[in-house]
């Protein structure tokens, strides 16, 4: 047997016994193609892109009822955020993300940019990753602020349409 024969059924058995084990040792990252995308869309656009600064998760109470607060209460009324900021030369904008309290799997993104009057456009993907589910577009106010209520849940990105080009954040889960 040599390197030049053909492959025969116990060559390709060894193969997939290969691939199921590369599968359960280092899997290919879900998010993977998703990202790929993206980074192939940003060089055809040659976008600037505004790096995530930090991930912070807090934990705000909720407190829905006029109980008094025992030891435990703090937990069992808290409502989760996210706090993202996103930061490159020409911007920076920073959004919280809490659940909707009237909508299930949907959520508020409270934001802010330091550039007043800016265009966004918000892009939710569908649950498969392949298409824009969701394209919101709105304007921050003169301070730099925007709301966008009851958005589904998934991955998003948001657009800047900044005067010089387009600002991308990266891809971040709602």
């Amino acid at each position: 047997m040599s390197a030049d024969d053909p492959l025969d059924e116990t060559d390709l058995q060894i193969l997939d016994e290969l691939a199921d084990l590369w599968s359960t040792v280092d899997p290919v990252p879900e998010d993977l193609t998703l990202e790929i995308r993206f980074q192939l869309g940003v060089r055809e656009l040659r976008a600037e892109v505004a790096d995530l600064q930090n991930g912070l998760e807090a934990t705000a109470p909720s407190l829905a009822g006029s109980e008094p607060l025992g030891a435990g209460a703090f937990r069992e009324h808290a409502m989760h955020t996210d706090t993202l900021t996103f930061s490159c030369d020409r911007l920076s904008s920073m959004i919280t993300i809490t659940p909707h309290g009237t909508a299930p799997d949907t959520v508020r993104v409270d934001g802010w940019v330091t550039v007043p009057d800016c265009s966004i456009e918000l892009h939710v993907l569908s649950p498969d990753r392949t298409r824009t589910a969701v394209r919101q577009q709105l304007r921050a106010d003169p301070d730099g602020r925007f709301t966008l209520d009851e958005i589904p849940r998934g991955p998003a990105q948001l657009h800047f349409h900044h005067p010089q080009g387009p600002i991308l954040t990266p891809y971040f889960d709602l």
